[in-house]
């Protein structure tokens, strides 16, 4: 996210998740939480930390998008002579 974005977006997007939403998820996990009622037992909050960063990651990629045209597919094989070029340094191993 930070070398696709102005550096507004990341910044924001990390006071955002440290003041708002993480506190929410930890008061869930640890304590008298609702999710310790159900039965999660998070001994140091690596559950919760991890539950974040994984949701956020998500979030952030789908907000941001894949880069369009930047790679090719991989049915399609630039070829050079009689060489592909993505396995080149294979044909140079074992021939």
């Amino acid at each position: 996210m930070i070398e696709r974005t102005k550096m507004f977006a990341p910044l924001s997007f990390s006071i955002l998740v440290t003041l708002i939403i993480y506190p929410f998820v930890v008061g869930w996990t640890l304590g008298d939480g609702f999710m310790n009622k159900l039965g999660l037992v998070d001994f140091s909050g690596c559950a919760s930390i991890h539950l974040v960063a994984g949701y956020c990651s998500l979030f952030s990629c789908l907000i941001v998008k894949p880069r369009l045209g930047r790679f090719e597919p991989l049915a399609i094989k630039k070829t050079v002579g009689n060489n592909e070029v993505y396995l080149s340094h294979l044909q140079k191993e074992y021939t």
